[in-house]
Order: C-alpha cells, then sequence, then structure tokens
C-alpha cells in the first residue's frame, strides 16, 4: 500500500488541529466564568406582567443553573439544602405567574446561599421621602421624635420583616437589620414582601394613625466622591464607595498633604455607608504609611468544575516619599459591605488601624466578585459570584464576623453614630461590584 501523499497528510493534520481547537474552546466556553454576562441596564416588564409557566420555570431553572455551575458553595456538589429550596420554588410556582413571581422564587432560592452579592433586582428609582430606622424588632419613622410604625401598606411590620429574612440576600442577622429599613421604602420591595401597591407608602403608626408618605426620595444613589475633612484635631477622609481612580488619588494626595501641613497625628477613615466597589483601593492606602509589605487572605475561585486557590502571602508596596506615620482609625457600621470589609481588615490585621463602630454587614471570610446575569423571560438582573475570601489574619470561620477594635467611647475629639444607608442602588451587585473584592 502507497505512503500517503504529503498534501493530504497535512489536510489531517489540520482537521485533527481544528478539531482539538473546537473541543478546547468548547470546554473553555463552559467554565468560563462569565460566559453569558449581561451587563446592559435594563428595565424589566412591570412586575404585575404575565408569563407562561413554562417561562417562569426556565427562569428559576436558569437561576439554579449558574449556582450549581458557578458558586462556589456547590463547588463539591448542590448541598441538600440548595437542592431542597430549589424544589420548593418550583413547586411553588403558581399556573399563571407574573414576573413578581419569578422575582419572589429566584428571591427564595438566592437566600439560601448566604450571600450578600447573589440574589435578583428588580430596579425601582422613588423610595419613600421618609426614611426609617429599625433595631431589629422595632421600625420607626427617621424624623423628630421617631414615631414607632407598626404596618406598611397594611402589612404589620413583623410579618413583612419575617418575610424580607426568606426572600433577602444577606449574610449575618446584623445584615440583615441594617438592610430591612432601606428597602422597604420601596414598592416593589413592599410588594414582594406582600404588601398592596398604593400611591406611596402607607404607614400605620402606633397610636392607629395613618400616614401616606409621598414617593419621592432620591433615588438608589451612584458614586459620591471621596469627602475630605479636619476638624476636632483630626483628618477625616470619608469613602462613600471603593472606587479606584484619579479621583480617588486626588483625594488622599489632598487628604494626607493637608494632614502634613497641620502635624496631626490622628486620621479618620469613614466607611461607615460604603457598600464597596474594588479593593485595590486598600492597597493605595497603605502605599501612604510606612509599611513595605502586607499581609492579604487566601482566595479561592470557582472555573467550572474546578477550584483554585491562591493561598494567603505577603505582597510588596512602595511606600510614597513622606509617608505617614501616625494613629489610623476606621470607622465601619452596619452598612458597610464588600471591598470596604476587605479595607477594614486589612487594615486591622496588618496592625495599621483600630476599628471603630459596629461589625460590617458581611463577614471577612465571604463570597464576593459578581457575575451580572439576568433570567432569561423576566428579564430580572441576576447576580451570582464565584470567589470566596479569607481574612488576612488567619482565621477562616465563616461565622465570625469582623470585630472593632475600640469602642467609640474610647476614641477622643469624635461624635461617633452608625450611619443610616441610603437607598440600595439595585442595578449592580446587590452593593458589590467590580474585580478585587466584590
Amino acid at each position: 500500500m502507497a505512503p500517503p501523499r504529503p498534501r493530504r497528510l497535512w489536510l489531517r493534520i489540520l482537521g485533527t488541529i481544528l478539531a482539538l481547537g473546537a473541543v478546547v474552546a468548547l470546554v473553555g466556553y463552559q467554565v468560563w466564568r462569565y460566559r453569558g454576562i449581561d451587563p446592559n441596564d435594563e428595565t424589566p416588564p412591570p412586575l404585575e406582567s404575565p408569563l407562561t409557566h413554562d417561562q417562569a420555570i426556565a427562569d428559576i431553572e436558569y437561576a439554579y443553573a449558574s449556582i450549581r455551575d458557578r458558586h462556589m458553595s456547590t463547588a463539591h456538589g448542590v448541598p441538600p439544602a440548595t437542592e431542597q429550596r430549589y424544589q420548593q420554588v418550583l413547586a411553588e410556582i403558581p399556573e399563571q405567574p407574573t414576573v413578581l413571581d419569578v422575582w419572589r422564587g429566584a428571591a427564595r432560592l438566592a437566600n439560601v446561599l448566604a450571600d450578600g452579592h447573589a440574589g435578583v433586582h428588580y430596579p425601582d428609582d422613588h423610595p419613600a421621602a421618609v426614611g426609617f430606622r429599625f433595631d431589629g424588632q422595632t421600625l420607626t419613622l427617621d424624623e423628630a421624635g421617631a414615631p414607632r410604625v407598626t404596618a406598611l401598606n397594611g402589612v404589620a411590620v413583623t410579618d413583612l420583616w419575617q418575610r424580607f429574612r426568606e426572600l433577602a440576600s444577606y449574610e449575618s442577622g446584623q445584615a440583615a437589620v441594617a438592610d430591612f429599613p432601606a428597602r422597604v421604602r420601596f414598592e416593589s420591595w413592599l410588594r414582594l414582601l406582600g404588601a398592596e401597591a398604593s400611591e406611596g407608602v402607607t404607614v400605620t403608626l402606633d397610636s392607629g394613625a395613618q400616614r401616606l408618605l409621598p414617593v419621592g426620595g432620591p433615588p438608589g444613589r451612584d458614586h459620591r466622591p471621596p469627602e475630605v475633612r479636619f476638624e476636632n484635631g483630626l483628618g477625616v477622609l470619608v469613602l462613600h464607595d471603593c472606587t479606584p481612580g484619579a479621583e480617588y488619588t486626588e483625594a488622599l494626595d489632598t487628604f494626607f498633604t493637608g494632614v502634613r501641613e497641620r502635624g496631626l497625628t490622628k486620621i479618620v477613615v469613614d466607611l461607615r455607608d460604603n457598600p464597596g466597589g474594588n479593593s485595590g483601593v486598600a492597597q493605595e492606602f497603605m502605599a501612604r504609611l510606612p509599611v513595605t509589605r502586607y499581609h492579604d487572605g487566601a482566595t479561592l475561585q470557582r472555573w467550572g468544575p474546578w477550584v483554585f486557590a491562591w493561598p494567603a502571602m505577603d505582597y510588596p508596596i512602595t511606600p510614597v516619599a513622606e509617608p505617614y506615620g501616625g494613629k489610623v482609625y476606621v470607622l465601619t457600621s452596619a452598612a458597610t459591605f464588600s471591598s470596604a470589609v476587605i479595607f477594614t481588615y486589612l487594615l486591622q490585621d496588618n496592625h495599621l488601624a483600630t476599628v471603630v463602630g459596629q461589625s460590617p454587614s458581611n463577614n471577612p471570610n465571604s463570597y464576593g466578585d459578581v457575575i451580572p446575569l439576568r433570567l432569561p423571560n423576566s428579564r430580572l438582573r441576576w447576580i451570582m459570584t464565584y470567589k470566596y475570601f479569607e481574612r488576612a489574619n488567619g482565621d477562616n470561620d465563616p461565622a465570625t464576623p469582623l470585630a472593632p477594635t475600640s469602642s467609640p467611647r474610647r476614641m477622643r475629639n469624635w461624635t461617633w453614630a452608625p450611619r443610616i444607608p441610603d437607598p440600595p442602588c439595585w442595578g449592580g451587585g446587590g452593593g458589590g461590584g467590580g474585580g478585587g473584592g466584590g
């Protein structure tokens, strides 16, 4: 038999290479964590919009598949609690569902993850003009006299709170307490929790009187620039979010220049209403301190069926020419979240700052780094995560909160008070953000 001609041999080789390339591309797409992302802003249909039963089921199946294939909690198999919740949600979809039914089902599914970043969001830009305060039991209006509220749109606060804990995405009881008063300002969330829509938010007071709170409060907030203040012998840097870039760098330059010119030896970094963003802001801040290395915790990342671990290690850092060598205080509250928590524990665990205030919304060991998706039929924003962070001090217990190292009373020249979080911005990752911490 004659040997194959060179041309045929090259064709076979080329065909084999193309086939292998197609297989690699297919496998790569299946494990690529950002497959199917939808970062675009899109307004879903109204909550009362009808869907077919099959469409609603398909949306829940899509949400479940993203948990199964991407979330760190399912890397070694779907936990029984997650599978059980999924089956319950499927069984509860009505025969004639609406977008609201899908939102409620997907929210119940995300709730079981105990992941404050993951979840489903419906954009609602006009909360009640008056805010609320909540301590875990009592809801009051945020105004003089703080009248106690017993019901919203005809539903008892105790019932709303119970339903909220079954539908919201949060990692700790303190996070739920902080989120509840911000979310019940929105008509959409009240409807999610079983209250009927109205022209505003009708509150029933402890006295039995009713008030209609008009809808017209500030929308879900966007980025706000850092604030620099010098008062009572302190330098105060207020970071409303963790957004790196020229604006942040300029604020750091202005702040530390002012600290140096005034000869200040105490500075405050206020993260009390910071929902996160990118943890790179912490490294840039540490470069203004007299340190050449810092220790960071381990991270685990999910790529399809595989988990890749980056161990805890020291990282070099190049300080500026004239670093600040005085005391650093970091203020936190129950509204501090995501990369703002990473900022806090990097300074705390590297012995660079004293943390004052309340434990933040999420624990230092937590899920993060969001993947923006969209449910195919209801068009609701669906946020998934693929990473797990472990804190820098080696304590990898997920139930351990970040505890402040000092009481507010210990800090002189400063009046500390917890911040009431602004209405959240539902277009993003539930307080999360881009890379490096979510």
